[in-house]
């Protein structure tokens, strides 16, 4: 797996502090085809269990177009979309 770009924002908490939060594009082979896929890692800076699936989200295989993914990936960060929405917004997303 290959990360091609990371983004990264600052999430403002309502109680006050913010959230550090990265978006990254990866490529790694289709397992059947052997071409390249692109996917989504997202995951908040910092966090004491990094692992978590609130802290972190990875969305795999999402299309063979990096372009598509990494229009997804400005749009999550403008959106300040946090890893627990990830999944549900990409799948939105493709429609």
């Amino acid at each position: 797996m290959m990360e091609k770009l990371s983004l990264h924002t600052e999430i403002p908490r309502e109680e006050g502090g913010s959230l550090w939060c990265s978006y990254r594009l990866l490529c790694e082979a289709d397992p059947e085809t052997g071409l390249p896929a692109y996917g989504i890692e997202c995951s908040l800076e910092g966090m004491r269990e990094p692992q978590l699936p609130l802290n972190r989200a990875v969305v795999r295989g999402i299309s063979p177009r990096e372009e598509v993914v990494e229009q997804m990936i400005w749009s999550l960060a403008r959106g300040q979309a946090l890893p627990v929405h990830i999944a549900d917004i990409v799948y939105d997303l493709l429609g």
